[in-house]
């Protein structure tokens, strides 16, 4: 399973020879290694709030940190960042600020160039497609499942308004706990997307892998978004649209289940209330559309943003018993 903090702890190690190997004056690892390491420096660039540092809650995540030469939070992965951009693509990430201790704590001044974040970035050999609008990004997960997923989070959309994040992942926990939070935090009932039938997106075969993954039917880009579908081998199939602009709007298309559809959207802490087809904290809402019958209520569900740490944050689920077009709206204005 792809995994943000793993990112971030491969990409520390390749900062780290990389600046071993440039003090020994050796040769370079090559054009297609250099292509790579960078590929994946923009990778975490894109995925990180520029305001805040933080990035979604994706896959496992142990509380690794190989380089702490800053005063940063674990969760802020601005000097990572930094750094490997410094080293791999000769741009500067950030204007001047605390995450640059690691630059100069490992003797580097720093690149002068700046390249500005993309508005649509899509990630297809891992399945993440990303879009910016103002102060707000989305992000969705499409499954494109290539070496042991562990996480069921097809078509998982994560939500984030100045930095903060509105819609969240539940993250992983612990590797070592009762099998019914593995379950969990593995789980499909920990991501914002849709389950049919009450069953996972893909049954569990042991702690760290899922079976009969999941393949993306169809995807592509729409107007200020993306949209990704899938095809369940049991006969469920799910297509989802998002765009972003001053609002975020999805847009979900389910069928083939036989009892229900629950679509799950994870909200940030809060005092939430529900209000017929209004979910609102007075200063957010998320809106609620579709024809038909369908049961919104608000629970309470549980999220882990360190290793072996967990808190519990309100959930909104929506039960609907027949195949239709859902359509979601979160609005962090009035």
């Amino acid at each position: 399973q792809y995994s943000l903090n793993y990112h971030r702890f491969a990409l520390d190690t390749l900062s780290v020879v990389e600046i071993w190997r440039r003090r020994a004056g050796l040769d370079n690892f090559g054009e297609a290694f250099g292509d790579r390491v960078a590929a994946a420096a923009r990778w975490l660039h894109a995925m990180t709030q520029p305001t805040t540092g933080d990035a979604p809650n994706l896959g496992a995540n142990d509380g690794a940190n190989l380089l702490p030469l800053t005063s940063a939070a674990f969760r802020d992965h601005r000097p990572a960042v930094q750094l490997a951009c410094h080293l791999f693509c000769d741009i500067r990430a950030y204007d001047v600020g605390p995450w640059d201790d690691a630059l100069t704590w490992l003797g580097l001044s720093g690149s002068s160039n700046r390249e500005p974040l993309q508005n649509q970035l899509l990630f297809d050999d891992g399945g993440y497609a990303i879009m910016r609008h103002s102060d707000a990004m989305a992000m969705l997960r499409y499954p494109r499942f290539r070496f042991r997923p562990s996480q069921a989070d097809a078509l998982h959309l994560d939500l984030w308004h100045e930095g903060q994040n509105l819609l969240r992942d539940g993250g992983s926990y612990s590797y070592n706990t009762d099998q019914k939070w593995i379950d969990y935090f593995g789980g499909v009932e920990t991501h914002n997307t849709i389950q049919f039938d009450g069953a996972e997106q893909m049954p569990r075969l042991s702690r760290f892998l899922l079976g009969d993954w999941l393949q993306t039917e169809a995807m592509g880009r729409v107007r200020d978004g993306f949209f990704a579908a899938y095809r369940h081998p049991r006969g469920a199939h799910h297509r989802r649209e998002f765009t972003l602009t001053d609002h975020l709007r999805v847009v979900d298309a389910i069928g083939g289940f036989t009892q229900e559809a629950r679509m799950r959207w994870r909200l940030s802490p809060g005092a939430w209330r529900v209000e017929e087809n209004v979910v609102t904290n007075d200063a957010h809402r998320l809106i609620i559309k579709t024809k038909g019958r369908a049961l919104i209520t608000l629970i309470e569900g549980w999220e882990s943003r360190h290793y072996h740490e967990k808190t519990r944050l309100p959930v909104v689920e929506v039960v609907i018993p027949q195949p239709c077009t859902i359509v979601t709206e979160y609005r962090w204005s009035p």
